[in-house]
């Protein structure tokens, strides 16, 4: 998990912030709960639906 948690930092996707929400944790509810959370807080949604698209593609790819 470390190395796509580096992955995700190297290509600037999500602050520091988004991935202490995430964690190490790739399960799909905590995905679906940081969605709604930053939806709630924040007004760059649909980058960052976009940025959890490329998350969930890019995990797959890695498994």
């Amino acid at each position: 998990m470390s190395r796509v948690r580096q992955y995700i930092e190297f290509e600037g996707l999500f602050s520091e912030s988004v991935l202490g929400i995430y964690g190490d944790a790739f399960s799909t509810k905590a995905i679906t709960a940081g969605i709604s959370e930053k939806i709630n807080h924040s007004r760059s949604t649909p980058s960052l639906i976009g940025g959890v698209f490329y998350l969930i593609t890019f995990y797959k790819r890695m498994r």
